[in-house]
């Protein structure tokens, strides 16, 4: 006689910062931001109605709902409602580095009270302390819903994550909502040097001995896999992009745990796109092209990179030494013109050292000077050593990089020869 099996399926979510200030930071401008915190709002909508159709079991959101700094009351107004609209599908929210559980959080009853908002329905269940602690599904008794609130990884916060998960009792199902970061779940760059030397491991995980482990706090998708290659947990990562980091799908997933009479267990996570958008970010070396070449082939990597006209978001970065007359300010309307926005970020510099100039002249001079200060500066010489022309180096020197001193060559170049200067990025 086959083994009984019992199941469980799951909407998971991270990481939708709602009303977050991302946004501006990635250069959007105000109508823009104003049209894609609704889209973020819709694309979480989206996938509740989705996993409602789909008659799912629970709920899980992972950490990161909004970004408590800067939700609006009628932001959360919106989730409230939109979360009661599911009925009595439970909901489980395990709070993230953005959205923290604390007194002036909206997952605070007496702050939502003080300013006059709904609460949570019934079938929304938050995990407001940063303890380890456990819940039962209100219709699979069986099955345990484990969850906290975000704490910063600290070495103190390491001795705690080991007494929880030696003291916890199992049950017969056991499914953690962990919004803390794990190794290899997450980019470095999401997490302060000191912090990522106390965060959790993937050794730590598969011992800890959870059926599934839906993973946060990373910006990315992430699968841990046992020796045997089953999926023990996983991350999706943000559920629409708003940083440039966030490039191409970003997904929800709809998952399924099977736990035979015997104790086997299989696990399937199934990725679905509830953003209209995304962002495709490239970067391109304009060295040696001209600028209807470089048009030609920026426009054709994006198409190879799956960028669609007029939908989504795309970053270019310009590189490199243009031939002079050869300005790429064609190439950034261009690219601006054909996207629902683009952010440039134009490092280029024309190529004046290509050209000849008279042993005498301004310019021939000025770069003679500055080319030795850029070696001097890149070689962190002392400053008392002579230039080229047997003068001083100018005072001070030593703590200018390389990058610096050669902004100041093609910025020098460009008002000798243009009688102007065009500000680009900078150090």
């Amino acid at each position: 006689m086959p083994p009984s099996i019992e199941s469980h399926t799951f909407l998971q979510v991270s990481n939708l910062n709602l009303d977050s200030p991302a946004l501006i930071r990635m250069g959007l401008n105000r109508e823009h931001r104003i049209a894609r915190a609704k889209e973020i709002l819709g694309a979480l909508t989206r996938a509740l109605t989705e996993a409602k159709a789909r008659k799912v079991d629970a709920v899980y959101v992972v950490g990161n709902l909004w970004d408590n700094q800067t939700v609006t009351q009628e932001t959360i107004t919106l989730v409230v409602d939109a979360f009661e609209q599911l009925g009595d599908l439970p909901v489980f929210i395990a709070p993230g580095k953005n959205d923290a559980c604390r007194v002036d959080s909206a997952y605070n009853p007496h702050f939502l009270k003080g300013l006059g908002l709904r609460q949570w329905s019934s079938n929304v269940h938050i995990f407001a302390n940063q303890q380890l602690a456990a819940v039962e599904h209100p219709r699979q008794a069986d099955w345990k819903i484990w969850g906290h609130s975000f704490q910063l990884p600290s070495e103190e916060r390491a001795k705690q994550w080991q007494e929880f998960l030696a003291k916890r009792s199992k049950g017969k199902f056991d499914l953690l909502l962990l919004t803390e970061p794990v190794e290899g779940a997450f980019a470095a760059s999401e997490l302060a040097e000191p912090a990522r030397r106390h965060v959790l491991t993937e050794k730590q995980i598969i011992a800890s001995g959870f059926d599934y482990v839906a993973f946060g706090f990373g910006n990315n998708q992430y699968r841990l896999r046992d020796e045997a290659d089953r999926l023990l947990g996983a991350q999706t990562g943000s559920l629409v992009g708003q940083k440039f980091s966030e490039v191409g799908t970003r997904v929800a997933f709809f998952g399924k745990v099977q736990k035979d009479s015997q104790g086997g267990i299989e696990t399937s996570v199934e990725p679905v796109e509830f953003d209209n958008r995304r962002i495709v970010a490239h970067s391109v070396d304009m060295s040696g092209m001209t600028a209807s070449d470089a048009m030609v082939d920026i426009m054709q990597s994006f198409e190879d990179l799956g960028a669609r006209k007029g939908v989504d978001i795309v970053h270019l970065e310009l590189e490199g030494r243009y031939q002079v007359g050869q300005e790429p300010t064609a190439i950034i309307e261009k690219i601006k013109e054909n996207f629902f926005q683009a952010v440039v970020q134009d490092n280029t510099r024309p190529n004046y050292l290509a050209e000849a100039f008279a042993p005498g002249s301004s310019e021939a001079r000025f770069i003679k000077a500055m080319l030795v200060l850029k070696k001097e500066a890149e070689k962190r010489l002392p400053t008392e050593e002579a230039t080229a022309d047997g003068e001083p180096a100018p005072a001070g020197m030593d703590h200018l990089s390389g990058r610096v001193v050669e902004d100041a060559l093609y910025y020098g170049l460009e008002a000798l020869r243009q009688k102007r200067v065009n500000l680009r990025n900078v150090d």
